[in-house]
């Protein structure tokens, strides 16, 4: 299966081309609202480096969040529209358990029996929250812990993985590294979301996993007077 697989809902664009066994991979930094100029360009010059061209696609994965409010919908949007304009169809998987199943693929060995707890940064001083175990199968759903509650979301001998991280341990003081492991570095591997795209289901439209509303609120009584 030939797969366009990228990833733009958090610090940093990734985007992989499969080709059978075949990877392309590349990631860079984004500066903040730079995904939707740098996405685009950067899906073509990927699959111009693996030598394939749209017709020979088979699936587009992208993570749904949650995530940046509008990165998460720069990704979808851009997977949508490629979709819609090469006929093909596209799968999307929760950033949550992207970050799970990467955190296992680099460190199964020493994985077994510990629990993994996944932290995004959720804006307010929160984070995105939700708990795997040693192979990556989830435990808890997603959801929201404030920044009052983040002692909460970890426990003695977890394994705490992903760029909320530092909020956690902030919140819990100085012993909380001796107590689990820390792994704030990890980011969405795209070359496992390419791997795993043919078996993840295919739906009428990707949905974004938002978890939280965004900030931004319409403005009431400032519409001006119909004609």
């Amino acid at each position: 299966m030939r797969v366009v697989a990228f990833d733009c809902s958090l610090r940093s664009l990734s985007v992989t081309v499969r080709d059978g066994k075949r990877e392309t991979t590349r990631r860079e930094a984004a500066e903040q609202g730079g995904q939707a100029e740098r996405l685009l360009p950067l899906i073509e010059d990927v699959r111009h480096a693996a030598g394939i061209a749209w017709s020979d696609v088979d699936r587009i994965a992208v993570t749904l969040g949650p995530g940046g409010f509008t990165s998460v919908r720069v990704g979808i949007a851009a997977a949508r529209a490629l979709a819609l304009a090469c006929s093909k169809r596209a799968v999307g998987i929760s950033t949550l358990e992207l970050l799970a199943l990467t955190a296992v693929a680099s460190d199964a060995p020493t994985m077994v029996d510990r629990r993994l707890v996944i932290a995004i940064p959720a804006g307010k001083g929160g984070i995105y929250h939700q708990c795997f175990d040693a192979i990556g199968r989830s435990q808890t759903a997603p959801c929201v812990i404030e920044a009052p509650d983040l002692h909460l979301a970890v426990q003695p001998g977890d394994d705490l993985v992903g760029p909320g991280a530092p909020l956690v341990v902030a919140a819990i003081g100085s012993e909380g590294p001796q107590l689990f492991r820390v792994r704030a570095d990890l980011e969405p591997s795209t070359i496992i979301l390419a791997a795993r795209a043919d078996s993840l289901t295919l739906a009428a439209e990707l949905r974004p996993i938002y978890l939280r509303p965004p900030d931004a609120r319409p403005q009431t009584g400032k519409g001006l007077a119909r004609a």
